[in-house]
């Protein structure tokens, strides 16, 4: 299965598959955004707009396993 490629302001990001369902990860998203993970302003834009956001859109996965 190959992976999907999705376009955001000229960066070229790879989705990865979580239980059948592309998404982007956290470093993705920030280097997207032009921003730091790790500086904790992902976490207050998401806590922010938390609201627009299901379950079904957020995974944790840590040491590969996969945490809804």
């Amino acid at each position: 299965m190959t992976n999907s490629i999705v376009k955001f302001e000229e960066k070229e990001i790879e989705l990865v598959t979580v239980d059948g369902v592309p998404m982007m990860t956290l470093p993705q998203i920030a280097g997207a955004l032009g921003t730091d993970f790790q500086n904790g302003s992902l976490s207050k834009l998401y806590s922010k707009h938390a609201d627009e956001f299901t379950p079904d859109m957020t995974r944790l996965i840590q040491r590969g396993r996969t945490h809804g």
